[in-house]
């Protein structure tokens, strides 16, 4: 078997010695000892509800209300219901 090139180069040794250092390199990553990882604390718990929302003023409440009564988006009754509440906390 002739294992040059046009240019007298050797190739196949070459070939089968990076196969080799290949071949090598993965089992060698696979018995790999894996680091110890520091331990870190622990992240504090996220609260399961989400953080309360500064309250809308009664004036923004009701101007609101107002919009969604024109654009029929609730009744009467409701509207009344709500201004009602909205009102009680001033």
């Amino acid at each position: 078997m002739n294992h040059h090139n046009n240019q007298g180069v050797v190739v196949m040794p070459v070939l089968r010695i990076g196969i080799l250092v290949l071949v090598l390199g993965l089992v060698a990553c696979r018995h790999r000892v894996p680091q110890t990882v520091s331990r870190m604390p622990p992240a504090p718990a996220t609260p399961t509800s989400p953080a309360a929302a500064p309250k809308p003023s009664v004036q923004s409440q009701l101007e609101a209300l107002r919009r969604m009564h024109a654009d029929g988006l609730i009744t009467q009754q409701e509207y009344d219901s709500k201004r009602k509440k909205a009102l009680e906390g001033l």
